[in-house]
């Protein structure tokens, strides 16, 4: 599984510089002017919209669907109903050809008119268990064609075991145990914490203007700061100062067993973390781990790609 990881790097770092989107083992290429706008839910179910400061140009949405059964034309016939209930019965509602997105499962794609024009594609996957649609919003300079090299890019899920997480520049990668995701995505600061368990998560978080961070706390009082914020009862921590990450400089830290309360289990259980800056980009990037996940620690932050 490390290896895996660690051979996935450089193929992280070219989709990044062409646009990538990946959420919750989703996939897709886009222009690198389109950003992640608006999302809610989980791995079972949920939706994302992508724009490009403009308008909307994608949106996803995916639901929890039968592996026995597909859903697709089930799933076109709302689609028509509902597009022509807003536009009318003549409004243009195309079915093309299908277009495969994984061996366990079944697309076809589809072209709409309305305002704005779109292609879509819906699909199931008997894998993972879920179904949805993917639609490009197409503007009038671009109007709507069948042949879409975005949605011909979309994938649902891998098949090393890895799952891919990119959005506003920030790429890495995790095993897919770990299914549940918290994200918060603020301005300047990026925070994903994926759990496989109470005890088996990961945090990575990248923060824009580093050196004002810096100006206001040095990078070696960081990490008592990061612990804090993850549980403040997880005690002191050890320091080193001579860890690397890629070529950078890095500070390794990690629970002191010897000073955790016996009374309470599960501080028992490891915690580590990377921190280091990328003076190019001005950013700040850190990787928190808990329990078994320690174990993925620098494998996972050699993976981490920043723009």
């Amino acid at each position: 599984m490390i290896q895996r990881i660690r051979d996935a790097c450089h193929t992280c770092e070219d989709q990044q510089e062409q646009g990538l989107f990946a959420w919750h083992g989703f996939e897709i290429n886009t222009p690198p002017t389109w950003e992640l706008g608006s999302y809610h839910g989980g791995y079972s179910s949920g939706d994302a919209t992508l724009d490009d400061g403009v308008s909307p140009r994608l949106h996803l949405t995916w639901r929890t669907a039968s592996r026995r059964r597909s859903p697709i034309e089930r799933m076109l016939a709302k689609i028509k109903k509902a597009h022509r209930k807003r536009w009318g019965r003549n409004a243009s509602f195309e079915v093309i050809s299908a277009v495969p997105t994984c061996p366990e499962g079944q697309s076809q794609r589809y072209v709409r008119s309305s305002t704005p024009e779109a292609s879509g594609l819906a699909w199931w996957c008997r894998a993972c268990g879920r179904s949805g649609v993917v639609e490009e919003y197409h503007s009038r300079d671009n109007p709507s064609s069948s042949a879409s090299p975005i949605l011909d890019s979309f994938r649902d899920h891998r098949d090393d075991g890895t799952r891919l997480w990119s959005a506003y520049g920030l790429s890495f990668e995790l095993p897919t145990t770990y299914l549940e995701c918290r994200p918060s995505l603020s301005a300047g600061r990026l925070r994903f914490q994926l759990l496989a368990s109470a005890r088996n998560w990961c945090v990575v978080e990248r923060w824009a203007m580093a050196s004002v961070h810096l100006r206001r706390l040095p990078l070696n009082k960081w990490p008592a700061e990061l612990a804090a914020r993850v549980s403040p009862k997880l005690g002191p921590l050890t320091l080193d100062e001579r860890a690397t990450v890629l070529q950078y400089p890095a500070i390794h830290f990690k629970t002191s067993r010897a000073r955790v309360g016996a009374a309470i289990p599960w501080l028992h259980t490891p915690t580590e973390g990377l921190l280091w800056q990328r003076p190019e980009s001005d950013k700040l990037l850190a990787v928190i781990t808990h329990g078994p996940a320690c174990d993925l620690l620098h494998s996972i932050a050699a993976g981490v790609r920043t723009i």
